[in-house]
């Protein structure tokens, strides 16, 4: 999921939202107590944001639970808590300018500005376009990017238009679960695809940073102040009267980084979602009950949910944090990537490029 920003080409540009978290982890282990007494696997579930009494959409078959943890997918979520990794970097990976970390895959911007996705690519979601890329942004199952001309192409799962982005010059790009929002050369923000829950009203402003979730997006304006609109069954949109540098939309809560560089959120306190951090921060990115933020010494921090391993940062310093349901991303201060988390689909397991008798 993950946040965007304009004109800035640091950090904050490649946290870009996404993004699509919900569910309870309670559920996953009745099933895994029933499984087992049947001496049969649970039967894998789809993605969905099913409507219920808090008015989540039902159209869709996507978007990542918590219940997903221990189900064998072909969706993204996770098949096992046992198959966490760390896929590090070395002199024989691609280095990159831009990464974020979807539902199953991950999308990065490579040092000649072409795009690399790896993962799940069961809806060509990880089929990137050729053409130079300056900024990426990857959801369920589509992905989006701003060519250097400042064009979007979008590519992926096109139902409910998700992929159809209103032509334009844009300068940032927040892709969800099912719709897309980007900020205009002039500050103004478009939104595209599923709107049942309101997630593409956007409330006009001119805004500097944009990220989206799987029902609700958030957008910094140039006065610093904060706007969310879409769903909001756990207070997610009511953003704090406060001036940010940073945001980012998480699954039931949505934070932000201060003007002072401390962190805020505000949405569901759920304890599983972690207790705030007191350090201060350049960077943060919120996935499915956990965030990530990148300190001012540059070293990763996570908090929240760990059930796959994607709260459990590498040492490194850091100058990129994206986060995705089950795993995190990050570019490291030589532009090598590191990934960790859950590792089914290969969506930690960093493309490297072959290594000529010319290096």
């Amino acid at each position: 999921m993950f946040y965007a920003i304009k004109r800035i080409p640091n950090i904050f540009t490649a946290i870009n939202q996404y993004k699509y978290r919900s569910g309870y982890f309670i559920v996953i282990i009745v099933l895994i107590v029933l499984g087992n007494s049947c001496g049969s696997d649970p039967t894998p579930n789809e993605q969905t944001i099913s409507t219920d009494p808090n008015g989540s959409p039902a159209q869709a078959d996507e978007s990542p639970t918590q219940t997903d943890v221990t189900s064998t997918q072909t969706d993204g979520s996770p098949a096992q808590t046992d198959e966490t990794s760390v896929a590090s970097s070395d002199s024989e990976h691609f280095r990159f300018i831009a990464i974020d970390a979807g539902n199953g895959h991950s999308c990065g911007i490579l040092t000649d500005n072409s795009v690399k996705c790896w993962g799940l690519n069961d809806h060509g979601q990880a089929d990137a376009p050729s053409g130079e890329y300056s900024a990426i942004s990857t959801g369920t199952t589509h992905s989006c990017g701003i060519l250097t001309d400042n064009s979007v192409k979008c590519w992926g799962n096109s139902e409910y238009g998700r992929t159809d982005a209103p032509p334009g010059e844009y300068s940032a790009i927040s892709v969800g679960s099912f719709h897309s929002c980007g900020i205009l050369t002039d500050n103004s923000v478009k939104c595209w695809g599923d709107n049942s829950l309101n997630q593409i009203n956007v409330i006009p402003g001119e805004y500097i940073a944009i990220s989206t979730l799987s029902a609700h997006s958030c957008g910094l304006l140039i006065d610093n102040t904060v706007e969310c609109w879409g769903l909001d069954n756990h207070g997610q949109i009511r953003a704090p009267l406060e001036e940010f540098i940073a945001i980012s939309a998480g699954s039931w809560r949505s934070c932000g980084i201060l003007t002072d560089n401390t962190v805020k959120c505000w949405g569901n306190d759920d304890v599983m979602l972690g207790e705030m951090p007191s350090g201060r921060y350049i960077a943060i990115d919120s996935g499915n009950l956990y965030s990530c933020g990148i300190l001012i010494d540059n070293t990763v921090e996570c908090w929240g949910s760990d059930l796959a391993g994607q709260s459990d940062a590498p040492p490194g310093e850091f100058i990129t944090i994206s986060t995705g349901p089950w795993h995190s991303c990050g570019i490291l201060t030589d532009n090598s990537v590191k990934c960790w988390g859950l590792d089914d689909h290969g969506r930690t397991e960093v493309p490297q490029r072959e290594i000529t008798e010319d290096d």
